[in-house]
């Protein structure tokens, strides 16, 4: 999640995916995550914040077993992502999430990842890479 380029050098051709039991690590963040909330929903200072979280949780439930079996192709000619890439960035952006003491603010930080993991599911590496750019900007502006 540390590049600085516009465009990542390596193209995706046909052929190339990203298979889901390459992202077991992804996989057991996005539920560990899940479980997380459940200390948000208790926290919570609204309403508004509980369901949220519990409307994330169910996300994040979804999209990690969604991803058990996944096979994404990946559409020739954007960037190539790989599925250690995948789980570098959600592995990197739930340790930083764990960092922030607003619930309100995790909560913020917590629906960027899932808008990540959605771009994922596209196959669309350009996608991938942008939704990874917009991802790290809201952890780099988001203070503890």
């Amino acid at each position: 999640m540390g590049s600085n380029s516009d465009m990542p050098s390596p193209i995706a051709a046909t052929g190339d995916m990203i298979k889901g039991a390459d992202l077991q690590q992804s996989i057991a963040t996005l539920n560990a995550r899940s479980a997380s909330l459940n200390d948000d929903i208790r926290n919570a200072q609204t309403v508004e914040d509980a369901q949220q979280a519990l409307r994330m949780q169910q996300d994040l439930l979804s999209q990690a077993t969604s991803l058990l079996t996944a096979q994404i192709n990946l559409i020739s000619g954007t960037a190539l992502v790989t599925a250690d890439q995948v789980n570098a960035a959600i592995t990197y952006t739930d340790a930083k999430i764990k960092t922030v003491t607003m619930v309100s603010k995790r909560l913020a930080l917590t629906a960027k990842l899932l808008d990540f993991v959605a771009a994922v599911f596209t196959g669309n590496g350009t996608e991938m890479f942008a939704a990874a750019k917009d991802l790290k900007v809201a952890l780099d502006n988001t203070s503890a």
